[in-house]
């Protein structure tokens, strides 16, 4: 059993809400949010990887602002997914200017997180590119503690074509960076709107469900369907060196049992 004096830093991972101007997704994403609210006493920080919003319009992010203002009180770390754009999301979540790479360096508790921007703006395959795998690998030689990695894009197929054709496209690279940095202890990601726990070069990979709407695999691996009965978020916890990882569905609030 865990120390009650011992150090735990609790994250939580969402991804794809796909918030856009007339609401259609913003309830579900809004009901995950509210079960982050009340637990946010517990909370070190929200990442949220990718697919913030539906076409990346500016709407749609003052949208995703009034949905995310409830976690006012808790840390939200954002990378871009395919359908997002990164002028608006340095302009309007990150308060920067330019429209380059969106790579951020973050400390949540006692994890480092590496915020990486694999968009390949007009399609939905992810690549990191020479310049991010290069600020990647300056930012692990200078984080010497436990380390997440986070990206859009999963770096590696699940066996279904219509997911795996705009899975990260230089995986291998990553690979090689991440091959001389032990304390990368888990990499997260989303865009295939399902939840999974594998392991990519030999770290923990999870990809967090879609709030928007998930889809579910069927074993003979034929193209997914779409639904679920309940939205789910992740819950990453890091104590006695390594990363615990827990997928919790999100009920309305006012059905939950305490």
């Amino acid at each position: 059993m865990r120390s009650s004096t011992e150090r735990v830093t609790r994250i939580a991972h969402i991804s794809d809400l796909h918030i856009d101007a007339d609401g259609r997704h913003g309830a579900r994403a809004s009901r995950v949010v509210e079960y982050l609210r009340r637990r946010a006493e517990h909370l070190a920080g929200v990442v949220i990887t990718g697919d913030l919003t539906q076409d990346g319009l500016d709407r749609e992010y003052e949208a995703l602002a009034e949905v995310l203002d409830p976690l006012s009180g808790v840390p939200v770390f954002v990378c871009p997914g395919n359908h997002d754009d990164r002028v608006l999301i340095r302009r309007m979540l990150l308060n920067q200017p330019g429209g380059g790479p969106v790579n951020q360096v973050v400390r949540v508790g006692e994890l480092t997180v590496l915020l990486c921007d694999a968009v390949v703006p007009g399609r939905s395959r992810g690549e990191l590119g020479a310049a991010t795998l290069e600020w990647l690998a300056e930012a692990l030689r200078g984080s010497r503690g436990p380390t997440v990695v986070a990206f859009h894009q999963p770096p590696l197929a699940l066996g279904v074509s219509s997911l795996d054709g705009s899975r990260l496209t230089d995986s291998q690279a990553l690979a090689d960076v991440l091959a001389d940095h032990p304390q990368v202890v888990g990499i997260l990601c989303g865009h295939v709107h399902t939840a999974v726990r594998t392991e990519f070069a030999g770290i923990p990979l999870i990809m967090a469900p879609s709030t928007a709407y998930a889809w579910k695999l069927p074993l003979d691996r034929a193209d997914p369907d779409h639904g679920v009965t309940e939205p789910l978020v992740v819950l990453h916890e890091f104590w006695d060196d390594r990363l615990f990882t827990y997928f919790q569905p999100c009920p309305d609030y006012k059905m939950e049992q305490f």
